[in-house]
């Protein structure tokens, strides 16, 4: 989102770049492409809508119309859609139906713009429905079997979204020592704030099973979420994770001096994570498992442990 919640283009299920490629007449033209190397957090979406609640009279604003965008022109408005009271758009989430939403503007100064609308993304499979969390709060029960938290979902086109790192899946036999791998963990990334120079990390926990551990430039950190829910296990061996997320304030990129520390660092984390989980594992089938979870997380850092 930009000023004035306006969106640039954009496809629902994939990150996209303009691609170079010949048309009928063989003339070079850029056209909208999925990129491969990028992951999007929701590929699994087929379609959305948005219904709006309210219109311009009534949200004091002017503009905020939804467009869809020209996928072989680099995106520019191709056809808009006004803001109607109870207007539904619809359309699929690939790049062949790349849209975004113009900025609003104030119609009067003594009120406060406001455009309500309700987005809808819709999925195949009800097991992949994304989590949108409550706003009434919700005590912690003893009673109820311990589960994974709901994985968090962000707008891919905030900029201060954090970027998913890497994730370690949990096997189902360890959730009972969740806490003290978290512990562990705290301990371990709190030797290692001095390294490579003094005060370079700072670590902190933040609420009840996350550890966020800011660099000295405070350019980004990163963080550890322990317990979020895993869907991917083949075998039902693993129900819950830890998540490793990035952070950054959205309006500029780590530090050259972060992102080298970073890869150093969280290889030493992947180190430790699989010290700790194959210390607690049962059988060969769990330190199997752990290796190469650590090892696919170990791929996606840009340096070798040091």
């Amino acid at each position: 989102k930009t000023a004035g919640g306006a969106h640039r283009p954009h496809a629902d299920n994939c990150l996209h770049y303009f691609k170079d490629e010949p048309n009928a007449n063989g003339v070079i033209q850029k056209v909208a492409t999925c990129d491969p190397n990028r992951e999007h957090p929701y590929p699994n979406r087929v379609a959305a809508s948005i219904l709006y609640l309210n219109d311009p009279t009534s949200g004091n604003f002017d503009g905020g119309q939804f467009y869809f965008a020209n996928r072989t022109n680099n995106g520019e408005v191709e056809r808009s859609v006004e803001v109607s009271l109870g207007r539904m758009v619809y359309f699929t989430s690939g790049v062949e139906s790349l849209h975004g939403a113009l900025p609003v503007q104030k119609l009067s100064e003594s009120k406060v713009p406001r455009r309500l609308a309700l987005a809808m993304w819709y999925v195949f499979d009800p097991a992949l429905e994304e989590f949108v969390p409550s706003f009434q709060r919700v005590e912690n029960d003893a009673s109820r079997p311990r589960r994974g938290k709901p994985k968090k979902t962000y707008d891919p086109n905030d900029p201060e979204a954090p970027k998913e790192l890497f994730v370690i899946p949990i096997p189902n036999s360890l959730l009972e020592s969740m806490e003290t791998l978290l512990q562990s963990m705290g301990t371990f990334l709190v030797s290692k704030q001095n390294t490579p120079s003094i005060g370079s990390w700072k670590v902190s926990r933040y609420g009840d099973d996350t550890l966020h551990v800011l660099f000295k430039d405070h350019s980004a950190m990163f963080s550890l979420d322990f317990g979020v829910a895993y869907s991917k296990s083949r075998d039902n061996m693993a129900d819950t994770s830890i998540v490793v997320e990035r952070h950054t304030d959205g309006n500029k990129p780590p530090s050259l001096p972060y992102q080298l520390q970073e890869s150093v660092i969280l290889h030493g984390v992947l180190d430790e994570l699989e010290k700790l989980l194959t210390n607690d594992a049962s059988g060969n089938g769990q330190i199997n498992f752990i290796g190469a979870a650590v090892e696919k997380a170990r791929n996606t850092l840009p340096a070798r442990r040091a």
